[in-house]
């Protein structure tokens, strides 16, 4: 009882955190960013039985290591295929991420330290945004945050228990690599090796970290995969992920669409993080006034902050939401930076609530109205389930939520160099197909074919969600689904 006296205040910051992660997902019936890849893929992986190296029908073998799509997939089964259940892994990794903050914070500053930073990173943009999708980056988050609490602690800690926790670190390491990749190993070395370089105590340090043992409960975790892969599927899926899915994605030889400029990252951490960032630099002129550089608690949080924004800024490869496991390690700067005046306490934290209520009144209200606008379910539903389906180029990017509402096999075929003659075509050729097609495109489709009928019809204001650029420039469309009447 005297425990959840303490720490009721994490209670009730997590309970309405569940609320705001949790609500609408079901209702929000449209995969955004990457979300269909992992929707998709681990509903194929259910009903076809392929666990092994689960993806989405676009992509390639082992284009993402399985744990996600495992995790979606036992979410299926709980609460039946869905847009929400696909979802549900990531508000969980998301919950259980602040519950790793708030412990580390309480490890260091006590109860408040650790409400603060849960608060920050449970209302900072990008956090929140992605504790509501069904994509691999919560989950990575979770482990990567989980094993760098555990080393921290261990590095910084004499207690007795310091041994089980560092097993605990590498337990989570390996879990991220089986959710990311290579990637969350270098999340977490690199940190880890600098304070080890500029330390004193090295090789007692390098003696808490009991490498060798770590080292196989990692390869424990990780090897028995890699390995069945290769039994079954042979080398070429291995070849990929690692080649080409981490260091051609990384030095951009492939996804050359993506290269940015270099200061790419740095900007966007600061709307990532919106709108804690504006402290960073305050909490930065904080701790350097007050020395905090020879704390190794507080080295060790901005080691972990400036490496992840670091690493994927001399990446020729950028995406903004790369930087997501680097909010934990600026919520608890910003936390141990607010704690030491009861004024900035106060005045945070009230507007942590602003915010969580800003954010229910926007889901209650703009978030219900907008589920109005996401037709692609009700488009399927109008028409029947036999037809063959087609997306043109103008609408491939409906191509996967589509075929997510179709039965099995869940066969969508873009024609995303053709023109109208070539979408017409088909259209003439198989009596049975359909397409996917946007309002101005029917014109040029019926002058070509005049027995081209439109089946059903459906308004959207975008594939994508609901983001700043559709808000600043709002464009309602009609979709249609075109074919013959049998």
């Amino acid at each position: 009882m005297d425990l959840l006296k303490q720490h009721r205040g994490f209670i009730i910051i997590a309970a309405l955190a569940a609320v705001i992660f949790a609500n609408g997902i079901w209702a929000f019936k449209e995969f955004v960013r990457a979300e269909s890849y992992f929707g998709l893929g681990s509903q194929l992986m259910i009903e076809r039985g392929e666990w092994l190296a689960p993806h989405a029908p676009d992509e390639q073998v082992l284009n993402k290591p399985p744990l996600t799509y495992w995790l979606i997939g036992f979410s299926y089964k709980i609460f039946g295929t869905s847009y929400g259940a696909a979802r549900v892994p990531g508000v969980i990794a998301a919950l259980c991420t602040l519950g790793v903050i708030y412990f580390l914070g309480f490890r260091f500053g006590g109860v408040r330290q650790g409400l603060l930073a849960t608060a920050v990173l449970a209302t900072s943009f990008l956090f929140l945004s992605f504790a509501r999708m069904a994509m691999s980056d919560m989950l990575l988050t979770l482990f990567v945050t989980t094993s760098l609490a555990c080393f921290t602690i261990v590095l910084t800690s004499n207690s007795v228990r310091r041994n089980s926790l560092v097993l605990v670190g590498y337990a989570a390491l390996g879990l991220g690599v089986l959710t990311k990749g290579p990637i969350a190993l270098v999340l977490v070395a690199a940190p880890i090796g600098i304070e080890l370089l500029i330390s004193r105590d090295r090789s007692e340090l390098i003696k808490r970290l009991r490498l060798l043992p770590g080292l196989m409960i990692v390869l424990t975790a990780t090897a028995p995969y890699f390995l069945f892969v290769y039994l079954r599927l042979g080398v070429e899926p291995l070849r990929f992920f690692f080649i080409g899915e981490n260091v051609q994605r990384f030095t951009g030889a492939i996804y050359a669409w993506s290269v940015r400029p270099w200061w790419y990252e740095f900007a966007a951490f600061f709307s990532d993080f919106a709108p804690w960032s504006l402290l960073i630099p305050v909490a930065v002129w904080f701790d350097w006034q007050r020395r905090a550089r020879t704390d190794r608690s507080t080295r060790m949080l901005y080691l972990w902050l400036v490496w992840t924004v670091l690493l994927f800024s001399i990446s020729n490869f950028k995406l903004d939401y790369y930087l997501l496991p680097a909010m934990p390690a600026a919520a608890l700067i910003v936390g141990r930076m607010v704690m030491k005046s009861e004024r900035r306490v106060k005045i945070v934290l009230v507007l942590c609530v602003a915010i969580a209520v800003m954010i229910l009144t926007l889901q209650m209200t703009v978030g219900r109205r907008f589920a109005q606008f996401l037709p692609v379910s009700q488009l399927v539903a109008g028409v029947p389930a036999d037809r063959v389906w087609f997306t043109s180029a103008a609408t491939t990017d409906w191509a996967n939520d589509v075929a997510f509402n179709l039965p099995p096999p869940h066969r969508v075929e873009r024609l995303i160099d053709s023109d109208d003659a070539r979408l017409s075509e088909v259209l003439k050729t198989n009596a049975n197909s359909v397409a996917l097609i946007r309002e101005r495109e029917y014109q040029s489709l019926a002058a070509k074919d005049p027995e081209i009928k439109i089946l059903a019809a459906g308004q959207t204001y975008g594939h994508g969600g609901v983001n700043l650029n559709m808000l600043l420039h709002p464009q309602r469309e009609t979709l249609l689904v075109v074919g013959h009447e049998r």
